[in-house]
């Protein structure tokens, strides 16, 4: 009885995250050209300011370790000075327009696995069976693909931006490496309870004895 409601818990819980990782996506799509890439050029000027910085301190450090080794090897011809004197390559609009279409590719990625994940596990959810699926993963990456779809598709309908054959590849991609994680995930989830229960069945066996 417990476990069933456990089931009934979990089933709910995937069903909303589910549900909010499509609203999440409805979200992004539903933002015009300007919207969008406001928010993932904020978001590159962020990362590569953080970056520049960890690679200004690394060649600080580095310089130090030079100017400490400098004292005893100056008369090394062999040596290569390390120029504290390079610049980090500025952030430019150049440069973070470069950066802003690796990172949407990555974002597209990274959501649709999430999603593959999300579905895959929900799947699971509705069957007694934990074991692997060929049907299930299949499913899964289906709703993936057409969910891919209708949010490509949605965009059409946003100021600026347009549907891309290119995206919804991407997107099937990542829903498939995330229906794949899942499975692992359920594997390795598999086992653990099976050598949990294992283990305190021996324990019992033990103790009676």
């Amino acid at each position: 009885m417990l476990q069933d409601k456990l089931l009934k818990l979990i089933r709910i819980v995937l069903a909303i995250l589910v549900i909010f990782w499509f609203i999440l996506l409805y979200y992004f799509s539903s933002q015009n050209g300007v919207e969008s890439s406001k928010l993932s050029r904020k978001v590159v000027e962020n990362i590569l300011e953080v970056k520049d910085e960890i690679e200004s301190k690394i060649k600080k450090i580095k310089t130090k370790i030079c100017k400490l080794i400098n004292k005893d090897i100056q008369n090394d011809t062999n040596y290569v000075i390390i120029s504290s004197t390079e610049k980090t390559e500025s952030i430019s609009d150049e440069r973070i327009l470069r950066w802003e279409k690796v990172l949407r590719k990555l974002a597209h990625f990274g959501l649709f696995t999430l999603g593959g994940f999300l579905i895959y596990l929900f799947l699971v959810s509705l069957e007694d069976k934990l074991e692997y699926s060929e049907r299930r993963l299949l499913l899964s990456i289906f709703i993936g693909i057409m969910v891919a779809i209708f949010d490509e598709f949605h965009q059409k309908f946003s100021v600026g931006r347009s549907p891309e054959l290119r995206d919804v590849f991407i997107d099937s991609c990542g829903t498939t490496t995330g229906s794949l994680i899942a499975i692992v995930t359920v594997w390795f989830l598999v086992r653990i309870i099976e050598y949990i229960l294992k283990r305190k069945k021996k324990l019992l066996k033990d103790s009676i004895k």
